[in-house]
């Protein structure tokens, strides 16, 4: 009679292990192999993927373009609208430097009789025996088209700045592209170490997280990539400089690292919520951590953002919004894990 018992409890152990852990336990070796393989698929799915984004590089960084196209339109437009009435934009150019004073009809008819509302003059030096002066003379303006336009243009100032533009479009968009096969991937190796429950988590994680991913992404490409362009431009007309042309490699570079940047930001709430589900994070720690979490944000996007003050508050407060969404979360779960608590006392 017992040894017909036998067997069914090992059964029976063995099922409940596998709801436990999701599989059967493997050996240390067994586990690197699997790591190692895992690796592989990923490196090879980020290849083809670079592949793929080499060959469409152009189309790509005229997709990656499309903000400051978009930011020289708005800012001419804002310039359009600000001249005064009957006046007219004075240019003051000093070197290479240039720089744009709306002023009004009384004042810019007593400095030119120009009719078509632009006037430019040209700081120089003169000098007079040991003496220097610095004169002013009236230029020939630009056209109202080209004294509006902000500029910013790209180009490529090395031999080898291309194939740096492409190679960071590649390498980028590489790891885009291949993004659902690397979790594919990754959930393949850690999925059968985790219980059941644990996976049903992992599955609206990462379902959630991809969501929260692609509307960050989208929220700095349509938005807060336009407000640094255009802030990027008067910053550096503020400080004398021009802003005619741009490093093409830079400005890729980081219009990239700008949307990764944001489109993992936007991941936080999956990432906090999911250890509040784990058990790892309560309502009260996060509600004590709240104001350590400003001061954090906020350098974190004073670091990431021009020093404008605009775009790090555009950054840092849809970043402050998730956490306090992040909160309201958690408190609606540690007051329901209550009330069923005290239920069952």
């Amino acid at each position: 009679m017992d040894l017909e018992r036998e067997p069914t409890d090992k059964l029976l152990a063995a099922g409940t292990e596998e709801e436990d852990y999701g599989g059967p336990i493997k050996s240390f070796l067994e586990h690197l192999e699997d790591l190692r393989w895992t690796l592989i698929r990923v490196a090879i799915a980020v290849g083809v993927g670079m592949l793929v984004c080499l060959v469409a590089s152009n189309r790509i960084v005229s997709v990656l373009k499309w903000p400051l196209n978009r930011a020289n339109v708005l800012l001419e437009k804002y310039l359009i609208n600000n001249i005064p009435e009957d006046g007219g934009l004075v240019f003051l150019e000093f070197g290479t430097n240039v720089w744009r004073y709306p002023v009004e009809r009384d004042v810019f008819s007593a400095i030119s009789d120009s009719t078509n509302q632009i006037a430019a003059f040209k700081f120089s030096t003169v000098a007079v025996g040991t003496n220097s002066f610095v004169t002013l003379s009236p230029v020939a303006p630009p056209s109202l088209e080209q004294g509006m336009t902000p500029k910013g243009q790209l180009i490529n100032l090395g031999p080898l700045d291309g194939f740096k533009v492409a190679f960071q479009v590649g390498l980028y968009g590489g790891i885009a592209l291949a993004s659902p096969f690397i979790f594919l991937f990754i959930g393949q190796f850690v999925l059968p170490a985790l219980k059941l429950t644990e996976k049903r988590l992992l599955y609206q994680a990462v379902l959630a997280g991809a969501g929260l991913f692609i509307v960050g992404v989208l929220f700095c490409y349509f938005v807060l990539l336009q407000v640094i362009s255009m802030a990027a431009v008067q910053f550096s007309n503020w400080l004398g400089f021009g802003a005619e042309q741009w490093n093409a490699s830079v400005y890729i570079g980081t219009v990239c690292k700008l949307l990764l940047a944001m489109g993992l930001g936007f991941e936080l709430p999956v990432v906090v919520l999911s250890l509040v589900k784990l058990g790892l994070l309560d309502y009260e720690a996060m509600r004590k951590f709240r104001p350590y979490w400003i001061v954090i944000n906020l350098v974190v996007s004073a670091f990431i953002m021009p020093p404008d003050g605009i775009t790090m508050f555009m950054m840092a407060l849809p970043m402050q919004l998730l956490f306090e969404i992040s909160l309201l979360i958690a408190r609606v779960w540690y007051r329901r894990d209550q009330k069923q608590a005290s239920a069952q006392i």
